[in-house]
């Protein structure tokens, strides 16, 4: 056989995170048109398959890992989507009649739908150890990588979101958030926030977080309208950042890379479904050329389905 013939790998295991929340043997193509019908759960019984409970261990960690950088998924209403497809119905309802008269009828409400439908994505990381590489190693190269793979997993999914998060309704601020004179903020930042939250929950919607970008973050809290109402603990600034005022909503703060710095999105959770396809591993083997492989795939996709719960306010910074 020629040298530069391909030989593939050499598939050892595999085990998949359904997106009810089990563990599965075996890869989502293995369990057929309906997800779980024929598939092996580890919730079921014991497995015995050393590679698949192996690809089971690397997803477990992997999965531990990049959950924790999930951040913007707090921006999103998670719907399972087993079979790589969903559709969503929203109901449109005309308003009612007010002050009808004795044995007069009412007018009946119109009603209408629309249907998003969600055509779900894949993800990918891919990651090898070569042999020589992993018997030189002074520590375990697969956890190592797999920690890496991890991050990427997770920039992937925070960064797809915020994509979709900056499709929102905007609301140019005019009012940078770090402009200064004297010593003094020329814009108080909670005046727009304020505005963007009436707006979001007259049309009937809570508003449940403020996600911005690290740099925004930092110029609001040092921003001299802000930093006293922290000091005094109107403002909760640590682990969980919270905007809290008498008479307001408790309004979660999420700083992340991935939206724009310029720009904060506040909003409801019921304004973007991320449909979630599940996550799987697959373990292989490339004997030739002497590597052990795992291939971690994530199918989802968010999409804003109310327009009305979410804004984008602009011109928060240079």
């Amino acid at each position: 056989m020629p040298r530069d013939k391909e030989v593939p790998g050499t598939y050892l295991g595999a085990a998949c995170l359904h997106p009810s929340g089990e563990f599965r043997a075996g890869r989502f193509i293995d369990e057929g048109p309906f997800m779980g019908v024929r598939g092996k759960s580890y919730k079921g019984g014991i497995v015995t398959d050393v590679s698949t409970i192996q690809a089971k261990v690397v997803l477990d960690r992997l999965l531990g890992l990049a959950e924790a950088e999930y951040k913007l998924d707090a921006c999103c209403t998670i719907e399972p989507a087993p079979e790589l497809y969903l559709r969503v119905d929203k109901d449109t309802m005309g308003y009612g009649q007010e002050k009808v008269a004795q044995l007069e009828e009412s007018e009946i409400s119109t009603e209408s739908f629309s249907a998003k439908e969600f055509d779900l994505w894949l993800n990918e990381v891919h990651v090898v150890v070569e042999d020589k590489a992993s018997r030189q190693a002074a520590h375990n190269l697969m956890n190592f990588k797999v920690a890496k793979a991890a991050k990427r997993l997770a920039r992937m999914r925070n960064s797809q979101i915020a994509t979709e998060l900056h499709t929102a309704t905007e609301i140019a601020t005019g009012e940078e958030w770090d402009d200064m004179t004297s010593g003094v903020s020329d814009h108080n930042p909670m005046n727009k926030i304020q505005y963007a939250i009436t707006v979001i929950e007259c049309l009937g919607h809570p508003v449940n977080y403020m996600a911005v970008n690290p740099e925004n973050w930092a110029e609001f809290l040092q921003n001299t309208h802000i930093s006293p109402m922290v000091q005094a603990g109107l403002l909760k600034v640590g682990e969980a950042p919270a905007i809290t005022l008498p008479g307001w909503p408790t309004v979660q703060v999420i700083v992340d890379c991935g939206i724009t710095e310029g720009k904060a999105i506040l909003g409801s959770k019921e304004a973007v479904i991320l449909a979630d396809g599940g996550t799987e591993s697959v373990k292989y083997r490339h004997e030739l050329k002497r590597y052990t492989g795992y291939v971690t795939r994530q199918y989802m996709q968010p999409e804003i389905v109310d327009t009305d719960a979410i804004r984008e306010l602009t011109g928060i910074s240079p």
